[in-house]
């Protein structure tokens, strides 16, 4: 009977406690300025030379949503008002750019029947890194979203840069910068 009512405790203080404890912890966490992250799905701490990753480099003034990053998945970013999102995708076979564009619109589309994808646009960033690219508006937040597939077809990483029609052009432009430092092996 002791052990029975110690569970139920246990169980009562678990459920009343969890959503007090995340109210009080933040869930956002400051990045360092040239912090690089890795995007993998076999990723470790620290692992940015694993098979199949990716690896991109924030500057000053980006936060991290903790509940929403994970080094296998995804990051959710903020820099002022503008978000980044940085996904990793794998395909159950190998595929090119335009092929997880078409993936992309019907994504975005189920999550909102209002969205809107551009056409996609060939683009290179700034590490040499190329893939496709197009407007976005979704949620009532207006950017781009680019897809960067790696040489093989067998994973890509898909960017989002979204935030309000008045965002800053300097948030927007960070945006911009971190995503011209994605590399792919």
């Amino acid at each position: 009977m002791t052990s029975l009512l110690v569970m139920v405790g246990a169980g009562v203080a678990l459920t009343a406690g969890w959503p007090l404890l995340n109210a009080v912890l933040p869930d956002t966490e400051r990045l360092r300025a040239g912090s690089t992250l890795t995007l993998s799905p076999g990723a470790v701490a620290g692992d940015g030379d694993a098979p199949k990753s990716a690896r991109f480099t924030v500057g000053r003034g980006w936060t991290m949503s903790r509940s929403e990053s994970n080094p296998r998945n995804g990051y959710r970013l903020r820099h002022g008002t503008v978000e980044l999102a940085v996904a990793y995708l794998m395909p159950p076979r190998a595929a090119r750019a335009h092929q997880f564009w078409s993936g992309l619109r019907e994504t975005v589309k189920i999550a909102d029947a209002g969205a809107r994808l551009g056409r996609p646009n060939p683009v290179t960033n700034a590490r040499g890194t190329s893939g496709v690219t197009g407007t976005l508006d979704h949620a009532g937040r207006t950017g781009r979203a680019s897809i960067f597939p790696s040489r093989a077809g067998d994973y890509a990483v898909e960017i989002q840069i979204l935030g309000p029609p008045g965002a800053r052009r300097g948030d927007r432009a960070e945006a911009e910068r971190v995503a011209g430092t994605l590399t792919l092996p």
